[in-house]
């Protein structure tokens, strides 16, 4: 007789467990010359040799194997020799167990039957496992890597790139697909001497069929992409990988990268009152200093800049930029090169005036502490309210109200603008799309407009209003004045998944014209419905990949306490307009199964003596789902084993260590415990 302790480790959520199996693992070459030992829970295989099965079947027990293909051809239909205890194999992993290998024909792609049959003594089926593999040896498809650029370039062999503007701009391969799926991409980086800088995982956008990987988004640098001021060659490999474990290299792409200002210096102001000078050749300029006196508007500012540093000069370097009136060099020498910009005092406009960096829709932007002498002419500027809407109702509205309308807001009309500034000495007009005139001393002026917000429409209006000195057109300033509604483009929920080991529910979304209008065209808010209680669940959803309009967005489902939900996915834009669609029944299960282990009918308790494990029985319960064995355990003994067990069904939910005999020999002192690791179907 032998003396059993049983140790019952039951399997709770997030566990990594063995599947339920007499296949113990697979091992191959696969398609990357990479040895693989594959558990027999993976069943898609890229072998690029013979399958080596590695089977668990215990002493005294012959295994048939049967390798059928879908098509209803036998592969292969070979049965072992008697198991014996010289067949006590080590797994990859170190585990240990009696059983057999068996080498598998050259499969070819495509589906196949594995079938397992244990055999008793007499040959007898004692339990029999089906596995359904599917081969995949063909690489994904995929096309050279593309980048969208605005101000960067992708002429030539070699890319220059920058942090350009508002907006998403990326490393993209489009045409990726593969017939059982895509697993991943992975983009390289290599610096100019050949070492690597980084890896990172791309995005991959499953409706678009796009793997994509973003190198500045609103002008911040993306991930693993080196500082540059693009005076360095970069690598860019792309690796992308199916569901089977195949990958395509794509082309490398050389390309540069400039996130670096450099140097600029604010260094003099133009003076007429004085003829000192830091700029070389020229007189009136003397040098900045914080706080200073500037006698006259339009102001002149004069920034020193390394030539190395100018675009002039330099590729990489800065390039002026000034609407109000074009930037002058008035001086250079070897070294420095001195640009003059003309600005009306006050001016922090930056699409008026900047200094953008190459690759990149800005840099700097004039910055300055100046005193105006009052005796000098007054900037124009807007007030108060800025400007107002007059609505359907006969109410003037402040402008701001109607900046982003909310659909539950419409159907507006809006029929006319009233412009507010401060009063001046001089003249002045309103510009931009509707106009008008402000006498001198006056605060506003009026204008005609149309905006015809109806339900079903969509609508967008930036426009750059300016007030500004007839007679000194300089002088002026500048307000955005936006207007935008969308009842037209709404979400759309195109498909929901849910993975149930990890308790992740994936949906695809998408959104005709995502992104425009500085990103308002979007989706923003991402919730789950009950339709049983008619209540919001627990898990918000995180936008995972997005590009062009199609969204994937995950849900922990994790974070919602056990039960069983008729979810409903709920998705709003940044308007307000939601749609809404039903995924059906999920029971979240976090209570860990449980376990009865009885022998001859009876409890085993800690000094029950085994006569044979053939007539112990291990019954599972779980209260919301069904519960597995994944492992089976026997330890001990004089030898100090540690065997893996196979196991037969003995009934509903319940089931017998498939081990008929231990050793040849021993002796009722021996002790050995067995270890049952047990999951639901939830893990």
């Amino acid at each position: 007789m032998k003396h059993l302790a049983f140790i019952t480790a039951v399997a709770g959520l997030g566990m990594s467990v063995q599947a339920p199996a007499q296949i113990y693992e697979s091992a191959f070459k696969d398609t990357n010359g990479i040895e693989i030992h594959a558990p027999s829970s993976r069943l898609m295989l890229n072998p690029a040799s013979p399958v080596t099965l590695t089977l668990i079947s215990g002493l005294d027990r012959f295994v048939n194997v049967k390798v059928t293909k879908d098509t209803g051809t036998v592969i292969l239909n070979t049965t072992t020799t008697r198991t014996g205890v010289s067949d006590r194999l080590t797994a990859a992993d170190g585990s240990e167990f009696y059983g057999k290998k068996v080498t598998l024909p050259a499969l070819g792609e495509g589906k196949f039957v594995v079938q397992i049959n244990v055999l008793d003594l007499n040959q007898k089926p004692v339990a029999t496992y089906n596995y359904n593999w599917l081969i995949d040896v063909t690489p994904p498809a995929a096309n050279a890597l593309t980048a969208n650029t605005g101000s960067g370039s992708t002429a030539g062999d070699v890319w220059k790139l920058g942090l350009e503007a508002t907006g998403q701009y990326d490393f993209t391969s489009s045409g990726v697909s593969d017939a059982n799926g895509i697993d991943k991409g992975l983009i390289y980086i290599y610096r100019q001497d050949g070492s690597l800088y980084s890896t990172t995982q791309m995005q991959y956008d499953v409706s678009g069929q796009k793997m994509y990987h973003t190198y500045s988004k609103n002008s911040v640098k993306g991930t693993g992409i080196p500082d540059s001021n693009l005076d360095e060659d970069f690598t860019a490999k792309v690796v992308i990988f199916d569901n089977a474990g195949n990958s395509r290299t794509l082309p490398t792409q050389k390309f540069r990268y400039d996130n670096t200002l450099g140097e600029m210096t604010l260094w003099a102001v133009h003076d007429p009152n004085t003829s000192s000078s830091v700029v070389p050749g020229v007189s009136n300029y003397p040098a900045y200093k914080a706080g200073m006196v500037v006698n006259e508007n339009p102001i002149r500012l004069v920034y020193r800049i390394p030539k190395s540093n100018y675009r002039a000069y330099s590729e990489g370097g800065l390039q002026f930029i000034n609407q109000y009136s074009a930037p002058k060099e008035i001086a250079v020498d070897s070294t420095y090169a001195y640009v003059e910009m003309t600005l009306p005092y006050g001016s922090i406009n930056g699409d008026m005036a900047r200094m953008a960096n190459f690759g990149q829709w800005g840099g700097y932007y004039p910055s300055y502490s100046l005193v105006l002498n009052p005796s000098a002419n007054q900037t124009p500027a807007f007030a108060g309210t800025w400007v107002d809407f007059l609505d359907d109702k006969g109410n003037w509205v402040k402008w701001k109200d109607f900046e982003s309308v909310a659909s539950s807001r419409l159907p507006i009309k809006i029929s006319r603008l009233r412009f507010n500034v401060e009063a001046r000495p001089f003249a002045q007009e309103i510009g931009g799309k509707a106009t008008c005139t402000i006498p001198a001393g006056k605060t506003s002026c009026e204008a005609p407009e149309t905006f015809d917000m109806a339900l079903g429409t969509q609508g967008y209006n930036r426009i750059l209003y300016f007030v500004r000195s007839i007679s000194n057109p300089i002088l002026r300033s500048e307000q955005w004045i936006m207007t935008r509604w969308n009842n037209k483009q709404l979400p759309v929920i195109n498909s929901i998944s849910y993975d149930e080991t990890n308790k992740q529910l994936d949906v695809l979304a998408s959104l005709e014209g995502d992104g425009n209008w500085f990103d308002s065209v979007s989706l923003r808010e991402f919730y789950l419905s009950d339709k049983n209680t008619g209540t919001r669940m627990s898990p918000t959803g995180v936008i995972k990949s997005r590009i062009s309009g199609n969204y994937t967005i995950a849900y922990d489902l994790s974070r919602q306490s056990e039960g069983k939900y008729n979810v409903e996915v709920n998705i709003r834009d940044f308007f307000q307009n939601q749609t809404n669609k039903t995924f059906g029944e999920i029971a979240l299960d976090n209570t860990p199964p449980t376990v009865a282990i009885t022998f001859d009918g009876k409890p085993v308790k800690d000094d029950t003596v085994v006569y044979g494990l053939e007539n112990l029985r291990i019954a599972l319960a779980d209260n919301l789902t069904t519960p597995r064995i994944t492992r089976l355990q026997l330890v001990g003994g004089p030898t100090a084993d540690n065997v893996e067990l196979t196991w037969s069904p003995a009934g509903k939910d319940t089931y017998m260590p498939e081990y008929p005999r231990l050793f040849p020999n021993f002796e009722p002192s021996e002790n050995y415990s067995i270890s049952v690791t047990v999951a639901d179907s939830q893990s």
